[in-house]
């Protein structure tokens, strides 16, 4: 008859709990301590995907019992698993090289040395934690003669203790046919708490209720004061536990110790998880930031800005009285001396100059009058007054003509409710509009002392309205001022842009607040930070 396939074949591995692979080990026919050690050593090497794993008869000189993957170093192997041998638990002989001593099916000792892959300390240490388990469960089942454990009690033991707790209300009936027990309470705690309670032989249990009652506080107990319940034993590490209760009489020894070396194997080993975790998330954190740093962002500045116009005209009431008409509206361009923004009513005027007229006619008849008399004061009169009459009649004359208000220059109206104006009574001098040239606006910058150095004349920048944040206006910096504007809050220098040509400006207007944005070139965001603090700590801490 051939021999079977290795148990350690990948195919044996997925069909399988470490406990029945090492449980087929064991009772194997092959039992010869040759075949033993190379099955053993090809079931380690799939299950912690080492570079080579190598089996030593102890002794001097040691002796190559089995091996399997690529050994490198036969040598290195060998010094690793003669440290290893005087030793109860796994050695972490160098950072990619394990060892232990585990035991055969006759309870011989094997000397094991397991190499691993450079570069991958996670996979080391689950390793670690695999090679463990199987250092206990070895010890364990090569003394099953002595310990009498009944079939499947002792894979029941390694399933729940590796965390599976669907299994542990088979492992609390296995445990209570194998001693007799009428009921078995099986508790898992998290710091000190039960979070599960199983119990088997339920049949015999009168009220599940305050059965489980009592369990829950027995087991609790049993944490707080050990050595308190002598039915009480509890396994595990202090954050995940499991407590096990009878009702008669304590656990028998060779049960009790498979419960507590293979729990606390599982205990000492799965903390390097948690540990992993952990790890991993800072590294995480750490990758995540330094890539984050790396990032290039814009070396830019942002200033508080407005819109200007270099030519605009204020268009004023000509005379006191009422505006008849604003023939224009908020926004509408016009032409210099064409298009008419507004009429002054006129009817007094023309009531005056009527008037005005008669005034004169009479004047000139008194004076022609004393030129026939030839009286020299009475003429003289009479011209003074003719003179006095033919002003008025001028001056109400060119009034009337001012009546009609043109436009001063090319450029768009801008004004705020027009329409009220009109039918209102103003005063010489009112301000009624304003005319703004478009192609004279420009963009006015307050820059800060920080920022001052590093902007020159030539800049180029972007300005940003409160009003329309949606449009963004480019701009060439023409001029800063060299002395700063003492008048403002703040000290700052003035800067002008050049004329803003080709711009739609149906929506600008001139005072129209915003930011104006100068881009520098992209840095990494840990140079900019790194700089933002430099120059905090020279200012701040003079350093």
């Amino acid at each position: 008859m051939a021999d079977p396939k290795p148990i350690g074949a990948p195919d044996v591995i997925g069909r399988q709990s470490l406990a029945d692979a090492l449980d087929a080990l064991f009772l194997s026919a092959h039992s010869q301590r040759l075949q033993f050690a190379r099955d053993l050593v090809g079931l380690i090497l799939t299950l912690t995907n080492a570079e080579s794993v190598v089996a030593f008869k102890p002794g001097s000189p040691m002796e190559v019992l089995a091996e399997a993957g690529t050994p490198r170093d036969l040598d290195g192997d060998r010094k690793a698993a003669r440290k290893s041998e005087d030793r109860a638990s796994v050695l972490h002989a160098a950072p990619t090289r394990l060892a232990a001593s585990l035991e055969d099916q006759a309870g011989r000792t094997l000397l094991i040395s397991v190499a691993m892959m450079p570069g991958n300390q996670i996979a080391v240490s689950l390793a670690h934690e695999r090679l463990e388990m199987i250092r206990t469960i070895c010890r364990l089942r090569g003394q099953s003669a002595h310990l009498s454990l009944p079939q499947g009690l002792f894979n029941a033991i390694a399933e729940v203790a590796s965390g599976d707790w669907s299994k542990a209300q088979e492992l609390a009936d296995l445990i209570a046919r194998a001693t007799g027990e009428p009921a078995i309470m099986l508790g898992q705690l998290q710091g000190g708490c039960v979070r599960e309670v199983h119990i088997s032989g339920q049949a015999v249990v009168a009220d599940r209720a305050s059965a489980r009652i009592s369990a829950v506080e027995e087991m609790e107990r049993a944490v707080r004061m050990p050595g308190a319940n002598r039915c009480a034993l509890v396994v595990g590490s202090a954050a995940t536990q499991a407590v096990i209760t009878t009702q008669e009489r304590p656990l028998p020894e060779p049960i009790a110790q498979a419960l507590t070396e293979v729990f606390n194997a599982h205990s000492r080993h799965g903390a390097y998880k948690p540990r992993l975790r952990k790890a991993a998330k800072v590294i995480g954190c750490i990758m995540a930031v330094m890539a984050l740093g790396l990032v290039p962002v814009s070396d830019g500045v942002n200033l508080p800005a407005s819109l200007v116009a270099q030519n605009h005209r204020t268009v004023t009431a000509p005379f006191d009285g009422r505006v008849a008409e604003i023939a224009v509206k908020d926004g509408q361009s016009v032409r210099a001396g064409e298009t008419v923004l507004l009429r002054m009513d006129t009817t007094e005027i023309e009531a005056d100059i009527a008037l005005a007229v008669a005034d004169l006619s009479a004047a000139i008849t008194r004076r022609d009058a004393a030129r026939g008399t030839r009286d020299a004061a009475a003429l003289r009169e009479a011209e003074i007054e003719t003179t006095q009459a033919t002003l008025r009649h001028d001056a109400l004359k060119a009034q009337l003509g001012r009546a009609d208000v043109l436009a001063p220059i090319d450029g768009i109206v801008q004004a705020e409710a027009l329409e009220q104006r009109a039918s209102s009574y103003v005063s010489l001098g009112t301000t009624v509009l304003e005319i703004v040239d478009p192609d004279t606006l420009e963009v006015e910058i307050m820059v800060s002392p920080r920022a001052r150095g590093r902007l020159n004349a030539g800049a180029i920048g972007r300005f940003q309205p409160d009003a329309i944040p949606t449009t963004k206006i480019g701009f060439d910096l023409s001029t800063i001022s060299v002395a700063p504007v003492s008048a403002r809050k703040d000290v700052n220098f003035a800067a002008r842009s050049k004329p803003l040509h080709g711009l739609d400006t149906s929506r600008l207007r001139p005072g129209m607040e915003g930011v104006a944005r100068f881009e520098h070139d992209d840095l990494p965001l840990a140079v900019l930070i790194w700089r933002r603090i430099r120059d905090w700590a020279l200012l701040t801490l003079w350093i």
